[in-house]
């Protein structure tokens, strides 16, 4: 189901002005990125739902990260693990890389979890307003897995120095985005284990996190919440793993973070919903 979903929605998102235009033109360069620890093979299902249902399979990439896991402190050296900067980079090679290959001069980026971090922060600290045109990220922790003196300088710390730099506000309304690409994200209501008040989850049961659900939702994107899905299934999960439960849309967050600005997602927001209606038929 979430994988109809983020069909329909890219597809409401992307291809609503698209009229007129060739059948690659109208399909830009999607570019998946995992999460910690992951590797591009957690997309493999989404790229083959995407191309069965039109995409072509040369505007679908998946990015392979080479040492995948964050370091507990992101600024020493640690065997087998890559630094925040070191992933940004990788994520701005594949940028350039897809963007040559397909011709074209915007990508779409979609992230899981620490994905959306490198998303925000390619986006964030680059020209990424002449590069990407939309940022999907799912179940990215944007305000930490905990916000307390454990790991502070890890980056899933939301008072480190790596996520207090990525969420510093921008502009007179005070946003988490960045100006010239449209941001959305996707979060559970309360399933999320890296969206919880206490650290039980991470080891630390007696740990409150000052992390609350709606911690993936950041201030100007538009936010939106698929109720009852994990840390995983947010992004991940096939249309079959849904089967017996029936479809759920998504609902629109009620977030303190507040809504999107410039060009309002919101507006599409009903057009998105009746094409996730439409592909829980496919």
């Amino acid at each position: 189901m979430t994988i109809r979903f983020l069909f329909g929605l890219l597809s409401a998102v992307l291809l609503g002005g698209c009229a007129g235009m060739s059948h690659h033109d109208s399909h830009p360069p999607i570019i998946f990125v995992h999460g910690n620890g992951d590797s591009a093979a957690v997309w493999y299902p989404m790229v083959w739902h995407f191309e069965s249902n039109g995409w072509p399979r040369d505007r679908l990439f998946a990015l392979d990260m080479p040492y995948p896991l964050a370091r507990d402190d992101d600024r020493k050296p640690q065997e087998g693990r890559s630094s925040a900067e070191e992933s940004r980079q990788n994520l701005a090679s594949e940028v350039e890389r897809v963007r040559k290959l397909a011709g074209a001069a915007k990508v779409v980026l979609v992230g899981l979890s620490t994905g959306g971090y490198y998303i925000r922060d390619y986006v964030r600290n680059s020209d990424a307003a002449t590069t990407v045109s939309h940022a999907i990220l799912g179940g990215a922790p944007n305000h930490g897995v905990w916000a307390t003196d454990y790991l502070p300088d890890s980056i899933f710390n939301g008072t480190g120095p790596y996520l207090k730099a990525l969420n510093s506000p921008k502009g007179l309304e005070a946003l988490e985005i960045s100006p010239g690409v449209r941001f959305m994200t996707l979060r559970s209501d309360r399933n999320d284990k890296y969206a919880q008040p206490d650290g039980r989850w991470i080891g630390q049961p007696k740990m409150a996190t000052n992390v609350a659900f709606d911690g993936p939702a950041l201030k100007g994107a538009e936010n939106v919440v698929l109720p009852g899905r994990d840390h995983r299934e947010i992004a991940l999960a096939t249309p079959r793993h849904y089967a017996a439960r029936g479809p759920r849309p998504p609902r629109r967050a009620a977030c303190r973070r507040g809504a999107a600005s410039g060009e309002d997602p919101a507006a599409l927001l009903p057009y998105v919903r009746s094409r996730y209606a439409a592909v829980e038929q496919i």
